[in-house]
C-alpha cells in the first residue's frame, strides 16, 4: 500500500492511499449521485480506495494549476480538493490536468490510527 501523506503535524497525519483503484464508472453517474448537473458529460473516471476512514468522503489529489475555494495546495506539484465541483470541472475539461479520485482516507492521531472520524482534518 502506498499512502500519499497530505498533512502531518502534532495533531496527527492525513493521507490517501493512491495505488488501490476500485472501479471505473461514468462521471455522469457520480455527479448524479452528488446532485450535480451532468448534462452532456461524457467519459469515465477511476475511483480509488483512499483509506478506511469515512469512505463516503471523496478527495481529488491533483495538479496545482486548478484551485477553487477550499483547495489545499500541498506543494508546487500537488493539491487536494474535497469539494464535488472538482468532478464537474474535470468532466467538462475545466478541471486539473492530472487528478486521482479517492473515496475515504487514511488518518492517524498521535495515539494511532483514526477510526470513524467524521472529518479529514
Amino acid at each position: 500500500t502506498v499512502v500519499y501523506i497530505v498533512e502531518h503535524d502534532r495533531s496527527g497525519t492525513f493521507g490517501l492511499i493512491v495505488n488501490r483503484p476500485r472501479a471505473e464508472s461514468p462521471i455522469s453517474s457520480l455527479l448524479d449521485n452528488l446532485g450535480l448537473k451532468h448534462d452532456d458529460v461524457l467519459g469515465n473516471i477511476t475511483a480509488h480506495y483512499g483509506g478506511p476512514v469515512d469512505g463516503a468522503m471523496a478527495f481529488s489529489l491533483h495538479s496545482p494549476e486548478y484551485i477553487i475555494d477550499g483547495t489545499l495546495v500541498i506543494d508546487g506539484l500537488v493539491a487536494l480538493t474535497s469539494k464535488p465541483e472538482v468532478l464537474r470541472d474535470i468532466a467538462i475539461g475545466k478541471g486539473p490536468r492530472r487528478s486521482l479520485l479517492a473515496f475515504g482516507y487514511s488518518g492517524w492521531d498521535p495515539a494511532g490510527p483514526a477510526r470513524g472520524r467524521s472529518t479529514a482534518w
